[in-house]
């Protein structure tokens, strides 16, 4: 009698047996490790490219600011930036981007690049960023005292902006 009371607990218990069970357990617990992973992978993966997002803002902030520096004070002086900008593959510049940002003419802007991973306009109006790349960015503005500025198209300033490498001097 023991001996059926015995087999009758473990099939009210267990209709497996004890390793079918487990085997269910596991991959039920393997299911739920995967999807816990994935969870934490998405999380990961939404963090860097919000920190890359932020990055390529602060960079055109900082490039702002070497823009409006530049303009507020064309003496010829050489302004960079700081540090490195982060600029991404597709990005570009164009003078009129400048002029909304510094209330002067886009005819007083030219871009300049030697860099194979950049590309400027023929009239060096606008330039585009062929890949990503971190680099430093220059801005030199002189004023041309002695000018007309009907004769200049609006603008008795000059001012080039250069990526890598510093502008040259007159």
């Amino acid at each position: 009698m023991k001996k059926f009371f015995e087999r009758k607990t473990k099939q009210i218990i267990s209709p497996l047996g004890y390793e079918q069970r487990a085997q269910s357990e596991a991959v039920f617990r393997l299911m739920i490790d995967s999807v816990v992973g994935l969870a934490v992978l998405v999380i990961i993966l939404s963090a860097i490219s919000y920190f890359n997002d932020q990055e390529k803002l602060n960079s055109i902030s900082a490039f702002r600011s070497v823009i409006i520096s530049a303009t507020s004070s064309p003496d010829g002086t050489i302004i960079s930036s700081q540090k490195a900008l982060t600029f991404a593959q597709g990005g570009s510049f164009a003078a009129i981007d400048l002029q909304e940002w510094t209330n002067v003419s886009e005819n007083c802007f030219t871009f300049d690049s030697s860099l194979t991973s950049t590309k400027v306009s023929n009239s060096g109006k606008r330039i585009e960023f062929l890949q990503g790349l971190q680099i430093k960015a220059h801005a030199r503005c002189i004023t041309d005292y002695g000018c007309d500025i009907l004769d200049k198209e609006g603008c008795c300033m000059q001012c080039i902006i250069t990526f890598g490498k510093e502008p040259e001097m007159p």
